[in-house]
């Protein structure tokens, strides 16, 4: 019994020395578990970027404000990943992450539907149709107006 009295009394002593050293390495777990989740949210953003436009950085005129841009979703992204966002913004985010592949399907049908209007529009330019001049010779006709024309055939000055 005295053993037994004698190690609680030495525990008892030793409280506040290993509360501080419990602290400590509860502290130091954290921390690590902070480093290994920024460790892994880096890699994927590094690899999932070269697949996302909205985090994929630009050079050039408009760059600036586009990649302070990026940057804001990618600090938003790493909050709601670390845990520091609201609850709302955590469903919000949620939500969004959810419906992310349906817009990425909706926007990639537009860029295709674009794609074909501008081949189209294309076509229909060069389809315009050329003026012989007599001269063997052929030239694409200018654009005038109906006054233009009807003062060139009728004689009248309508310039005026």
């Amino acid at each position: 019994m005295d053993d037994i009295r004698a190690e609680r009394k030495s525990e008892l002593d030793n409280y506040e020395e290993s509360h501080k050293q419990l602290e400590a390495n509860a502290i130091a777990r954290q921390r690590a578990f902070e480093e290994d989740g920024n460790k892994v949210f880096d890699s994927v953003l590094q690899e999932e970027a070269k697949n996302l436009l909205a985090y994929q950085l630009k050079e050039g005129e408009g760059a600036e404000e586009w990649n302070q841009s990026v940057e804001s979703r990618v600090n938003l992204a790493r909050g709601v990943y670390s845990g520091e966002s609201t609850a709302q913004e955590v469903a919000r985010a949620s939500l969004w992450a959810a419906a992310a592949p349906a817009y990425k399907e909706l926007l990639d049908k537009q860029i295709e539907l674009n794609r074909r209007l501008n081949a189209q529009i294309k076509g229909v330019d060069e389809a315009n149709p050329t003026v012989d001049t007599g001269d063997g010779k052929s030239s694409k006709g200018e654009e005038r107006t109906f006054i233009e024309m009807f003062g060139e055939h009728s004689g009248y000055d309508v310039a005026s």
